[in-house]
């Protein structure tokens, strides 16, 4: 079963990772527990022998990702 996290989704089809930043309400930006997420993730997909490339995106309709969670 694959891991769940909190603020991104991820997910192995064919050779293809798909990551997808969850944090739609602000913007997705990235907070620290946010960017711990996507280092697992990172460190997965870069360690899984079967995954030849990832495609990263932004959850929601505003923005891609408004960068770093200054809050």
């Amino acid at each position: 079963m694959p891991k769940q996290y909190q603020y991104a989704i991820y997910e192995k089809r064919d050779r293809i990772a798909y990551v997808t930043i969850n944090r739609p309400q602000v913007m997705n930006a990235l907070h620290p527990a946010a960017h711990d997420e996507m280092a697992d993730i990172f460190a997965d997909f870069r360690d899984d022998d079967k995954l030849w490339v990832a495609i990263l995106t932004g959850a929601g309709e505003r923005a891609f990702s408004a960068g770093r969670d200054l809050k």
